[in-house]
């Protein structure tokens, strides 16, 4: 983002000024900081606000005796003297400022800090506000967080947001895999948890936003562990044959930190995300999609393990290095009980499923980062990637599928067995100059790589006297790239203008081979009715203006961009291209986003932009594939590419006063030419055969909202969440198309109370879905789930403490009844010195309720499941946490990250 209105009074060719940064106590930027530059008379002489990462430069005509002036709402006024030489710009030691205790009249027990802070567009947790167990992770800690999602796939939501990545202290730790973080950081290590976007890389270069920014979390570390080296080591043995083992070695000095994290358990705590689901057309069969909900564990029993090392350093003021590399193993089993109503205008079909499923996979994945800034005006940021992985596995299902009446339409099996291997690597290589102080910049980002899915499998099924025996090869490859260039003029009165030119560019081929069983008993005899090489080729550009003011307290951009796209889709036979069919379309995507901040603790943004979508090579390739007979599946080479119109509004606000902390989110899209199923199905044998085609009028919007409000005397918190959802999808069966509306609620509630030896909660929550669908006779789905919560920490004399946790949770309206008591808990004793050792004993499912039920919607079925998941089992573990050479506290690297970005003109220090 831009430094707006830096203050300049009158620039010449001297450029005489003063510049520096504004820091708070804990060594964070401070945003939107006033500035000012007074003469001795007092009268002002420049004036300006701080950037997002803290950072002022003021300019005046002429030097002399100067006094600079920094204020803040809540924050004690900072002034100090300063002589400016004429030509000469000074540059100033860090300015830290220290909160006003009488403006923000906060009484607090036991100097109890405000559990939500919003500081600008930051939402900021406050670790110890929220109870863990004692060795918890991170994981435990993000849970408790009101508005925050931790799914069964270790995917993050935090008030309707995806977290992409976690950063420690402003530096990336292991890349796009946040699993990684929240599996194996200690949370005792952790002082603030933040939530805030993170720009691209040529966004923060540029100064302009181009719609591509991640939502992230950054943990700021404990004072104490800043400099030194800490860490912990957990092993633990319970019965079922239960087995953990941790370890967690962190060094921090300055600008250089690493990490060395290492597991083993069976205790479905993965250590990080198995890249072979990312695997298309190698991955199992499976059940599933769409609207998801899940409760209690994840699905199925997992045993892994995994190494890894992350690494970060400052080598010189202009070069910076950073990376991590890992290893992990995951041996999986899932037990899955399904049933699936069928949706026909004639009247639904119920399949009822038995599935067993079992795989092994092997990760490796390596990331490497470099920054360069050779000069104040030049920055080069390179960052490749590599990534390799392998799995094995077999899939089992046996089904049966009735009519409304109970009468039996079909039974039969489904047997897989597959193997794959992944290869991926790609880079990003940004680069921006800036042409002068003014804010005048050409940037360039060229990203692209390539990727090699192979496997083979062998694929048997049964549909009443039908059989199918197949042996398949595949081998799909992408080769894609984008460029993108980006020019910045300043306009003058903090006006800036952009011009952009982008170019995407994919190729991606599809191959199969078949065989059938030969007479010798062999998978010898091709089958080219089911063989496919497919190819197909995407080039999009983007040619687009925008135009950016920046304000004190708000800035807005609006911009035009014209996309032109073409795909071109063929069949290669003998090496000859076959059925060539190509699309050429343009789409004309304005945009805007307003930014308003009033002061440091409130925020409201809007944010609307468009979006082109391209069918996956599955979609469009027209050969059928008959490997799962109940669904048969045929691409559509008329496919177009869909697009997608996105808009996002957030309001944050924070009360220091009585540390209320408030903030609601929308968003919601409409999509043209959305890629539908278009589904054929058989009432007679059960049989569906899918197809796609384009159809506009898919819409979703998400209202969700959260409120922290501690009550009068700060022991007790009040904490609410809510989320809401209302999408429309659609579908084709049998030609007739059928709308899906479905509304979703979930409302969470808890009320908190801490003091010096006691930490408990209490919480209720409420959940609603429904499912209407425009297909005639077609009752509405409903269901109801309920469910309540209590936690409570007990620290005892002589180093003991007792955790306790119960959850009870039921529903109404599933096939599945679902009505469990969960109760977990734990004594521990913390002894040696500093209580660095801690034994504990440990009971999980004490009563032995868990169960795993999931339910989804979509315009062509509803499904709900039960899966296998970890029940009773106790463990007794031991937990040393060490830290070495502690104290002091360097300063916090937070400022030097790249979030949020210098602002034109500005100047890294």
């Amino acid at each position: 983002m831009l430094v707006a209105s830096l203050g300049f009074v009158g620039l010449n060719a001297q450029q005489t000024g003063v510049a520096g940064r504004v820091l708070d106590e804990e060594g964070s930027p401070m945003i939107h900081a006033n500035v000012q530059l007074l003469q001795s008379s007092g009268q002002s002489q420049a004036v300006g606000v701080t950037s997002e990462k803290g950072l002022f430069n003021l300019k005046t005509n002429q030097g002399g005796n100067y006094t600079l002036r920094v204020t803040y709402v809540g924050y004690i006024t900072h002034e100090e003297k300063v002589e400016l030489k004429a030509g000469q710009t000074l540059t100033l030691k860090d300015i830290s400022m220290n909160e006003d205790a009488r403006m923000l009249q906060s009484v607090t027990v036991q100097a109890k800090a405000a559990e939500i802070v919003v500081r600008n567009d930051t939402l900021e947790f406050n670790a110890g506000s929220y109870m863990v167990q004692q060795g918890a992770t991170l994981e435990e800690l993000i849970k408790k967080l009101p508005g925050a999602e931790i799914g069964t796939d270790g995917k993050i939501t935090i008030n309707g947001k995806d977290i992409s990545r976690i950063l420690v202290d402003g530096k990336e730790f292991f890349s796009k895999d946040p699993q990684v973080a929240i599996k194996n950081l200690p949370a005792d290590m952790v002082n603030k948890v933040q939530v805030l976007n993170k720009l691209s890389e040529l966004s923060r270069m540029s100064g302009f936003d181009d719609g591509e920014e991640e939502t992230v979390i950054n943990l700021t570390v404990k004072p104490e562990k800043k400099k030194g080296l800490f860490g912990s080591v957990q092993g633990g043995y319970g019965t079922d044959d239960r087995y953990m083992a941790g370890l967690n070695v962190n060094r921090f000095d300055g600008n250089k930190q690493w990490t060395i994290i290492g597991g083993a358990n069976n205790t479905n705590n993965m250590g990080f995300s198995e890249m072979g689901s990312e695997m298309g057309s190698m991955s199992f069969m499976g059940g599933g999609g769409g609207d998801r909900r899940f409760f209690g564990n994840s699905g199925g029993i997992t045993s892994s393990s995994m190494l890894g090392a992350n690494f970060s350093a400052e080598i010189t003021p202009e070069f910076s290095s950073g990376g991590d590399g890992r290893y992990g193993y995951n041996d999986r089993a899932i037990e899955t009980t399904r049933r699936v109503e069928n949706i026909v205008e004639g009247g639904n079909t119920f399949m009822d499923e038995n599935v067993s499923e079992r795989s092994f996979s092997h990760n490796g994945q390596a990331r490497l980062k470099l920054e360069w800034k050779p000069t104040e005006r030049t920055e080069l940021i390179f960052q490749p990637n590599l990534s390799m992985s392998k799995v094995n596995g077999f899939y089992n299902d046996l089904y049966e599928t009735v009519n409304a009446s109970g009468a039996m339409i079909n039974n039969g099996f489904i047997n897989q067995t597959t193997t794959g291997n992944n290869f991926r690597f790609d880079g990003d290589l940004d680069i921006s100059h800036k042409l002068n102080d003014d804010g005048r910049t050409i940037s360039g980002s060229i990203s692209g790589g390539y990727t090699d899915e192979e496997g083979e499998g062998i694929y048997q099924a049964a549909l009443q006297n039908v059989e199918t025996n197949q042996k398949q090869f595949n081998d799909n490859t992408n080769l894609q790239y984008r460029l993108r260039l980006s020019y910045v003029e300043p306009l003058g009165n903090n006006y800036f203008a952009q011009a952009v030119l982008n170019r995407r560019y994919s190729r991606r081929n599809s191959d199969r081979e078949v065989f059938a069983l030969g007479a010798d008993g062999q998978y010898s005899v091709l089958d080219n009715d089911y063989g496919l090489a497919y190819s197909n080729e995407f080039t999009q550009y983007r040619i687009g203006v925008n135009i950016k003011k920046i304000a004190k307290t708000w800035d807005y951009t609006v911009g035009f961009n014209v996309d032109p796209n073409r795909t071109v889709s063929y069949r290669t036979v003998g090496g000859v291209e076959q059925d060539k069919l190509a699309f050429n379309r343009v789409n004309f995507s304005p945009m805007f986003r307003i930014n308003y901040k009033p002061d440091r603790t409130t925020n409201l943004r809007v944010d609307y932009r468009g979006r082109t979508i391209q069918p996956s090579i599955n979609q469009i390739a027209p050969v059928q594939d008959i490997t799962n007979p109940l669904v048969l599946t045929l691409g559509n080479p008329d496919l177009k590419p869909s697009y997608s119109n996105n808009l996002m509004a957030t309001f944050q606000s924070f009360n220091a006063k009585n540390q209320m902390a408030f903030n609601v989110g929308l968003f919601g899209y409409y999509t043209f030419d959305d890629i539908v199923s278009n589904t054929h199905y058989d009432p007679a044998t059960g049989v569906r055969t899918t197809s796609f085609r384009n159809a506009s009028g898919t819409w979703m919007g998400n209202l969700h909202s959260s409120l922290s409000v501690p009550l009068r005397n700060r022991a007790f918190s009040f904490r609410l969440s809510m989320f809401n959802q209302l999408y429309q999808g659609q579908s084709f069966i049998n030609d007739v198309k059928n709308k899906a509306l479905t509304f979703r609620t979930r409302e969470r509630l808890t009320l908190t109370y801490r003091n010096d030896w006691l930490d408990m909660s209490i919480g209720g929550m409420f959940g609603f879905y429904s499912v209407n669908n425009s297909l005639s006779a077609q009752s509405d789905a409903r269901t109801y789930d309920y469910g309540g919560n209590y936690q409570v920490a007990i620290t005892l004399p002589y180093g003991f403490r007792i955790d306790s946790d119960v959850e009870y949770n039921t529903n109404s309206g599933y096939s599945f009844a679902l009505n469990e008591w969960l109760w977990n808990a734990s004594l521990s004793y913390s002894f040696l010195r500093d209580k660095a050792g801690t034994l504990r004993v440990k009971g999980y499912d004490i009563l032995a309720q868990r169960s795993n039920i999931s339910r989804s919607a979509t315009a062509l079925a509803i499904e709900e499941s039960m899966t296998n998941t970890i029940g009773r089992y106790v463990m007794v573990d031991f937990i040393y946490r060490f830290n070495i050479f502690s104290g002091g506290g360097s300063r916090s690297d937070y400022q030097r990250s790249n979030i949020g970005g210098p602002p034109f003109g500005g100047r890294r220090f």
